[in-house]
C-alpha cells in the first residue's frame, strides 16, 4: 500500500522500480493500525535519468474495512 503513496509523489511514475523482496523495507507499526514503511525507489527525476531515493511512508487503516490512508515523503 506504501508504494501507492509513493507513486503520488514521484514527478515520473510511469517506469518506478520499488525492490522485489519486503526484506529490504523497514517496517514498524506505530499502534492504532497505523504502520510507517521507509523504502527506495528507482524512479525517473525531471530530466529522464533514473535515480534511486530514499523514502518514508506513513499508512493507516480503518479497522474492519479496506480503506487506507496514508502519506509519503522522498529523501533524494
Amino acid at each position: 500500500m506504501a508504494e501507492k503513496f509513493v507513486l503520488d509523489v514521484l514527478q515520473s511514475p510511469s517506469p518506478a522500480d520499488f525492490p522485489a523482496s519486503s526484506t529490504e523495507y523497514d517496517i514498524t507499526y506505530k499502534g492504532n493500525n497505523s504502520w510507517t514503511i521507509v523504502g527506495y525507489v528507482d524512479a525517473q527525476n525531471g530530466f529522464g535519468a533514473m535515480i534511486r531515493s530514499r523514502w518514508a511512508c506513513t499508512v493507516s487503516s480503518k479497522a474492519g474495512t479496506k480503506s487506507w490512508t496514508g502519506e509519503a515523503v522522498l529523501h533524494n
